[in-house]
């Protein structure tokens, strides 16, 4: 699968500490498979690309829906 089949994406960013460490990941969706990845770097650096399971991807996209009630309401 390649960078250009992921139809969704979100992002997060995280400054760590004092030392100057940057942690962002990336949620993304696979369009034809319907299977969810995030990928994790650290200072420019990937260090990890995970697939997520049905459990993990129904509390990403529960947290999600509570955030968007919450801003629309």
């Amino acid at each position: 699968m390649g960078r250009g089949h992921c139809g969704e994406e979100a992002r997060g960013d995280r400054q760590e500490g004092d030392g100057g460490d940057f942690m962002n990941h990336r949620l993304r969706r696979d369009r034809r498979r319907g299977l969810y990845y995030v990928c994790m770097h650290l200072d420019g650096r990937r260090i990890a690309y995970l697939n997520i399971d049905d459990k993990i991807r129904s509390k990403i996209r529960n947290k999600v829906a509570e955030y968007l009630i919450v801003e629309e309401g």
